[in-house]
């Protein structure tokens, strides 16, 4: 038995007074996405115009700025299609709002990581250098093993890609969520995630109807799932590196200690203490910058996860048999874990 899911194809909720606000909120969205995409592009040209692309200090932010450059892109075109058709989803163009969407997620994703690598990178060149500063012995280039870089970079940029399009799939090839997504939801609303859906269907009494809210729901709470674990788990992996940067200074200066048999004095002294509190003040940026940047991301997941939580339940009191076919996944993680703990 088929059910029309969708009444009319304006089907957004939202009064024209929210969507005259939406509209302020995007033109800002687009705004900053284009001040980042211009930074991003000046490091990427400088790098190209300098030929220096390929050196170990460039090349990690080199990457970072491509992704930073693809996930404005990916801001100003979902920024686009919201100024172009606003709540109206005719003409394929909710379609390309569920691409935008996943995209941007896998971007957001693969940025943490690559700022991940840019610290681990880091580290082992301050580690390296810190031993040649201590023994007073010229500084050399410290170079990653290549296949360990290549590792990285591929880890990077792939698992973000099975994190997001896994569950997603399932969802889409399994259970339609495209074509229905096609057809019913406005993805492109100006929010931080780049397109949480918003739907106005009719009764409540529609079992399709109820099912694919069901659905929908599971999706968002996937997406809100990826964006935290992956902020939670590379902010406590920056942490852990800084916290061996400061460790192996410490390290440094009683080795050195011990080797001269009375405590640091004189120009080797004051070159570690400098040096200590260089590292310390570029890690507090560096972790404070990324934390700042990181947070809405986070805030953003967390309060999806409250809004569906609530809702989800409602949805499992009244639909279980729909409940148990989810079982994929983070829908099922979510579903078993989350909404029953």
């Amino acid at each position: 038995m088929s059910h029309s899911l969708c009444p009319n194809k304006t089907n957004c909720s939202m009064t024209e007074r929210e969507e005259g606000e939406m509209n302020i909120v995007v033109m800002l969205r687009l705004i900053m996405a284009s001040m980042s995409f211009l930074g991003a592009m000046s490091i990427i040209a400088s790098a190209i115009y300098r030929k220096t692309v390929c050196s170990p200090k460039v090349q990690p932010i080199f990457i970072l700025s491509i992704v930073d450059a693809l996930l404005s892109v990916l801001w100003m075109s979902g920024s686009v299609v919201w100024l172009k058709r606003g709540a109206n989803t005719q003409n394929g163009s909710s379609l390309g709002c569920f691409a935008i969407n996943l995209l941007t997620v896998i971007l957001q994703c693969t940025a943490m990581n690559m700022t991940l690598i840019y610290a681990l990178l880091a580290y082992s060149s301050i580690k390296h250098r810190s031993v040649y500063m201590v023994q007073q012995t010229p500084v050399s280039v410290h170079v990653w093993h290549p296949f360990r870089t290549l590792l990285s970079y591929l880890t990077a940029w792939s698992l973000p890609v099975a994190l997001v399009l896994s569950p997603f799939s399932v969802l889409s090839v399994k259970y339609g969520l495209i074509q229905k997504a096609t057809d019913c939801a406005c993805w492109c609303l100006p929010f931080y995630g780049n397109g949480l859906p918003r739907l106005q269907l009719g009764s409540v009494n529609s079992v399709g109807e109820e099912d694919y809210k069901l659905l929908l729901h599971h999706f968002i709470s996937s997406y809100s799932v990826v964006l935290i674990a992956n902020f939670a788990i590379v902010l406590c992996s920056l942490a852990a590196v800084y916290i061996r940067v400061f460790l192996r200074i410490r390290q440094i200066k009683m080795m050195q200690a011990q080797a001269e048999g009375v405590p640091l004095r004189g120009a080797n002294q004051a070159m570690i203490v400098a040096g200590q509190k260089d590292a310390q003040t570029r890690v507090t940026l560096f972790l404070s910058i990324y934390f700042l940047s990181g947070i809405i991301t986070f805030a953003f997941g967390v309060a999806n996860l409250a809004t569906q939580r609530e809702q989800t339940q409602h949805h499992h009191h009244n639909h279980q048999h729909t409940a148990r076919t989810l079982e994929k996944y983070y829908t099922f993680l979510l579903f078993e874990v989350y909404c029953r703990k």
